[in-house]
């Protein structure tokens, strides 16, 4: 049979580099061996995966007609394929995987009709791929990630009618995509994560209707983005993390019905966010953070009623949050954590009825939170700690029935402003309870607070006729303080402070 012969005879070419993984006798069935799969007598599947003196193949490769499946990933001291690989008609999958030493692939690998996923990951020394890869009609995945020599593809790619997935991750040589890929209709992810040395896209890349997922993250060189882009109706994910050198976003962006997540954050050179991006009625997350320059967001975002993410974290010239985020009605997580120029959060935010977490850690210019902040009745998590000019939260904050956690200073560390005691105050008020309630060894949350958190309870009570000051003993403050300062049991709801 030619299957059996084929792998005798690879064997043999080996000299000894498939001993560890042939190890039987030559005598025995080739088809029996490790590695070989075998349906209706017909070798289709081998793996020489592992396999890292081994350093090419036999002509003979070409006689097994019915493999499917050729896995060599790890081979990393092969430097050649066989050009008589174009024969394995039935090949769908070629697996060359961290193949370190592999330079070039054979141009008869174009011969290769049925192939649909060729696996280039981590091949560091490939150098091009052959411009006859055009004729592998079915090609549905290419996958270049980490080819760090590769400077360019093939303009034939574009004639690769049935290409899906594109990955081109850490490509840094790469100076430029062919502009004929924009004539692959159903391709729809391209991966271009870590290509440093590119500098634009070409605006055929519009054209791709099926695009859901492009991301250049870290493309560092990037410096526009083709205003046809906005052309991709079924764009879902576009990430720009990281790229450096972006200075503006096309208003054509707006246009990409379907946006569901844009990743914008580490753009520390971007300087705005196109008003149109209000006509992204499915956008979900924008990820803005680390955007050094970015001073304001457009009103239009107020639009975006499917917000659900909006994280502006060290955003540092970041002056003012729109009142129109008012409007976005599933806004759950608010991130404004180190917007250090911020001087105000808009009162309209407490018409989101969704929000959940709001971040306002070191947010050092922040003079006031709204008192309207206490009609977001889903609020879980509030952090104010750093929030250096921030004197004292709005009484209505306790109308937040779902309130679990308040993280400030003066939780573990000393209370060195009103911040906290005047909470402590306002929850002490609402249940006097609250001040005589102890922990499992029987101290009484008011005995064993700090000196401030001390005097704020005692006054409260004090006001409300409920205690006199009997210089009690002041202990170390605990965690266990605050918590129970504010908890209070109403309708079965507890909540508390936390550090």
């Amino acid at each position: 049979m030619d299957d059996a012969r084929a792998l005798r005879a690879i064997r043999t070419h080996a000299a000894g580099a498939l001993d560890e993984l042939w190890s039987r006798p030559d005598t025995e069935d080739p088809l029996g061996w490790d590695g070989v799969t075998t349906e209706d007598g017909r070798l289709v599947k081998l793996s020489f995966k592992g396999c890292r003196v081994l350093i090419s193949l036999p002509a003979e490769l070409g006689d097994c007609v019915a493999l499917h499946t050729l896995n060599l990933s790890g081979c990393r001291s092969l430097t050649a394929l066989p050009a008589e690989l174009r024969q394995c008609a039935a090949l769908h999958i070629l697996n060359l995987d961290r193949c370190r030493s592999l330079t070039l692939l054979p141009v008869e690998l174009g011969q290769c009709a049925a192939l649909h996923t060729l696996n280039l990951h981590g091949c560091d020394a490939l150098i091009a791929v052959p411009a006859e890869i055009g004729r592998c009609k079915a090609l549905h995945t290419l996958n270049l990630n980490g080819c760090r020599a590769l400077t360019a593809l093939p303009a034939t790619l574009g004639q690769c009618a049935a290409l899906q997935t594109l990955n081109l991750n850490g490509c840094k040589a790469l100076a430029a995509l062919p502009v004929a890929l924009g004539r692959c209709a159903a391709l729809s992810d391209i991966n271009l994560s870590g290509c440093e040395t590119l500098t634009t896209l070409p605006k055929e890349l519009g054209k791709c209707n099926a695009l859901h997922t492009l991301t250049l993250n870290k493309c560092r060189s990037l410096q526009a983005l083709p205003s046809d882009l906005g052309q991709c109706a079924a764009l879902h994910t576009l990430n720009l993390g990281y790229c450096y050198a972006l200075t503006a976003l096309p208003a054509e962006l707006g246009q990409c019905s379907a946006l569901h997540t844009l990743i914008l954050n580490g753009c520390k050179e971007l300087m705005a966010v196109p008003s149109a991006l209000g006509n992204c009625a499915a956008l979900h997350i924008l990820d803005a953070s680390g955007c050094l320059t970015l001073t304001a967001l457009p009103v239009a975002l107020g639009r975006c009623t499917a917000l659900h993410t909006l994280d502006l974290h060290g955003c540092s010239s970041l002056v003012s949050v729109p009142s129109e985020l008012g409007q976005c009605a599933a806004l759950h997580t608010l991130n404004l954590h180190g917007c250090s120029s911020l001087v105000t959060v808009p009162s309209e935010l407490g018409k989101c009825a969704a929000l959940h977490t709001l971040d306002l850690h070191g947010c050092k210019a922040l003079t006031a939170v709204p008192a309207k902040l206490g009609q977001c009745t889903n609020l879980y998590t509030l952090k104010v700690r750093g929030c250096e000019a921030l004197s004292a939260l709005p009484e209505e904050i306790l109308h937040c029935s779902r309130l679990s956690c308040i993280y400030g200073d003066g939780i573990h560390e000393t209370v060195e402003s009103p911040l906290w005691s005047t909470l402590l105050g306002i929850a002490v008020k609402a249940n006097s309870s609250l001040a005589h309630h102890a922990d499992s060894n029987g101290r009484r949350a008011i005995d064993h607070a700090h000196p401030e958190c001390m005097r704020a309870m005692r006054a409260a009570l004090l006001f409300m006729g409920r205690y006199d000051i009997d210089g009690g003993v002041a202990l170390a403050h605990i965690s266990r303080t605050c918590a129970v300062a504010f908890a209070r049991d109403m309708h079965g709801t507890k909540h508390v402070v936390s550090a």
